[in-house]
Protein backbone atom coordinates (compact mmCIF):
# COMPACT_ATOMS: atom_id res chain seq x y z
CA UNK A 1 0.00 0.00 0.00
CA UNK A 2 2.97 2.59 0.44
CA UNK A 3 3.70 1.87 -2.77
CA UNK A 4 0.72 2.71 -4.36
CA UNK A 5 0.79 5.96 -2.25
CA UNK A 6 4.30 6.81 -3.33
CA UNK A 7 3.06 6.29 -6.79
CA UNK A 8 0.41 8.51 -7.01
CA UNK A 9 2.22 11.23 -5.33
CA UNK A 10 4.87 10.99 -7.65
CA UNK A 11 2.05 11.60 -10.95
CA UNK A 12 0.94 14.72 -9.60
CA UNK A 13 2.42 17.92 -10.38
CA UNK A 14 4.12 20.14 -7.99
CA UNK A 15 2.14 23.45 -7.65
CA UNK A 16 4.00 26.15 -9.34
CA UNK A 17 4.09 29.82 -8.61
CA UNK A 18 1.06 31.85 -9.65
CA UNK A 19 2.38 34.86 -12.17
CA UNK A 20 0.91 37.33 -9.70
CA UNK A 21 3.69 36.62 -7.29
CA UNK A 22 6.81 36.20 -9.70
CA UNK A 23 5.85 39.34 -10.58
CA UNK A 24 5.90 40.95 -6.85
CA UNK A 25 9.11 39.41 -6.42
CA UNK A 26 10.41 41.05 -9.47
CA UNK A 27 8.91 44.62 -8.47
CA UNK A 28 10.77 43.83 -5.06
CA UNK A 29 13.73 43.64 -6.15
CA UNK A 30 13.88 46.39 -8.65
CA UNK A 31 14.84 48.62 -5.56
CA UNK A 32 18.03 47.14 -5.55
CA UNK A 33 18.32 48.02 -9.25
CA UNK A 34 20.77 50.87 -8.72
CA UNK A 35 22.85 48.98 -6.53
CA UNK A 36 23.11 46.34 -9.10
CA UNK A 37 24.19 49.05 -11.79
CA UNK A 38 26.67 50.65 -9.86
CA UNK A 39 28.10 47.19 -9.17
CA UNK A 40 27.92 46.71 -13.09
CA UNK A 41 29.90 49.73 -13.20
CA UNK A 42 32.44 49.01 -11.08
CA UNK A 43 32.93 44.87 -12.64
CA UNK A 44 33.01 46.46 -16.12
CA UNK A 45 35.40 49.24 -15.76
CA UNK A 46 32.81 51.13 -17.34
CA UNK A 47 33.88 54.52 -15.25
CA UNK A 48 37.18 53.98 -16.97
CA UNK A 49 35.63 53.17 -20.26
CA UNK A 50 32.87 55.73 -20.60
CA UNK A 51 33.33 58.78 -17.76
CA UNK A 52 31.31 59.66 -15.50
CA UNK A 53 29.25 61.92 -17.20
CA UNK A 54 28.22 59.49 -19.80
CA UNK A 55 27.19 56.94 -16.89
CA UNK A 56 25.52 59.47 -15.23
CA UNK A 57 23.58 60.35 -18.38
CA UNK A 58 22.52 56.64 -19.07
CA UNK A 59 21.77 56.13 -15.01
CA UNK A 60 19.29 59.24 -15.60
CA UNK A 61 17.71 58.03 -18.38
CA UNK A 62 17.08 54.76 -17.50
CA UNK A 63 15.83 55.60 -14.20
CA UNK A 64 17.40 53.44 -12.00
CA UNK A 65 16.11 50.53 -14.02
CA UNK A 66 18.82 47.91 -14.57
CA UNK A 67 17.46 45.84 -17.77
CA UNK A 68 17.41 49.45 -19.18
CA UNK A 69 20.81 50.59 -18.44
CA UNK A 70 22.46 47.17 -20.16
CA UNK A 71 20.44 47.73 -23.26
CA UNK A 72 22.02 51.08 -23.64
CA UNK A 73 25.76 50.07 -22.31
CA UNK A 74 25.25 47.04 -25.16
CA UNK A 75 23.71 49.31 -27.94
CA UNK A 76 26.57 51.75 -27.04
CA UNK A 77 28.99 48.62 -27.02
CA UNK A 78 28.16 47.35 -30.32
CA UNK A 79 28.04 51.00 -32.20
CA UNK A 80 31.67 51.42 -31.20
CA UNK A 81 32.26 47.99 -32.41
CA UNK A 82 30.54 48.71 -35.98
CA UNK A 83 32.35 52.13 -36.36
CA UNK A 84 35.72 50.61 -35.35
CA UNK A 85 34.85 48.10 -38.36
CA UNK A 86 34.20 50.67 -40.39
CA UNK A 87 37.26 53.23 -39.69
CA UNK A 88 39.66 50.46 -39.29
CA UNK A 89 40.93 52.06 -35.73
CA UNK A 90 40.31 51.13 -32.36
CA UNK A 91 37.93 53.84 -30.61
CA UNK A 92 37.93 51.14 -27.45
CA UNK A 93 41.52 51.92 -26.63
CA UNK A 94 40.97 55.84 -27.33
CA UNK A 95 38.96 55.82 -24.89
CA UNK A 96 40.79 53.63 -22.56
CA UNK A 97 44.05 55.62 -22.92
CA UNK A 98 44.70 58.44 -20.02
CA UNK A 99 45.55 61.02 -22.44
CA UNK A 100 43.95 64.53 -23.45
CA UNK A 101 42.36 63.34 -26.72
CA UNK A 102 40.49 60.74 -24.44
CA UNK A 103 39.13 62.97 -22.64
CA UNK A 104 38.01 64.88 -25.94
CA UNK A 105 36.40 61.40 -27.12
CA UNK A 106 34.45 61.05 -24.03
CA UNK A 107 33.44 64.16 -24.08
CA UNK A 108 32.04 64.47 -27.40
CA UNK A 109 30.24 60.75 -26.76
CA UNK A 110 29.15 61.73 -23.83
CA UNK A 111 26.97 65.38 -25.28
CA UNK A 112 26.24 63.07 -28.11
CA UNK A 113 24.28 60.41 -26.45
CA UNK A 114 22.63 63.03 -24.34
CA UNK A 115 21.39 64.87 -27.43
CA UNK A 116 20.12 61.69 -28.49
CA UNK A 117 18.46 60.62 -25.25
CA UNK A 118 17.05 63.91 -24.75
CA UNK A 119 15.31 63.66 -28.88
CA UNK A 120 14.03 60.26 -27.65
CA UNK A 121 12.44 61.70 -24.77
CA UNK A 122 10.91 64.48 -25.72
CA UNK A 123 9.91 63.09 -29.39
CA UNK A 124 5.96 64.05 -29.00
CA UNK A 125 5.57 63.37 -32.88
CA UNK A 126 6.78 59.54 -31.98
CA UNK A 127 8.94 59.39 -35.17
CA UNK A 128 11.42 57.43 -33.31
CA UNK A 129 9.92 54.23 -33.54
CA UNK A 130 13.34 52.16 -31.86
CA UNK A 131 15.06 54.06 -29.31
CA UNK A 132 17.85 51.62 -29.76
CA UNK A 133 17.84 51.59 -33.32
CA UNK A 134 18.15 55.36 -32.98
CA UNK A 135 21.20 55.26 -30.24
CA UNK A 136 22.67 52.92 -32.56
CA UNK A 137 22.39 55.25 -35.57
CA UNK A 138 23.74 58.26 -34.03
CA UNK A 139 27.36 55.73 -33.79
CA UNK A 140 28.83 57.92 -36.61
CA UNK A 141 29.89 60.69 -34.25
CA UNK A 142 31.78 58.29 -32.33
CA UNK A 143 34.49 57.86 -35.75
CA UNK A 144 38.29 58.85 -35.30
CA UNK A 145 39.24 61.52 -37.89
Amino acid sequence: MFINDFKDNKDTKEPSFPNDLNSLLKEKNKGNDPILINQCIQQQGLNQKYGENLLNVLKNYSKGDLDIFNQFIKTLDYAIKSAENESNQSIEIALLEDLEYSSALKEDLTKTIYNVLLKIRTDKYQKIKDPKAYLFISRTIVRLE
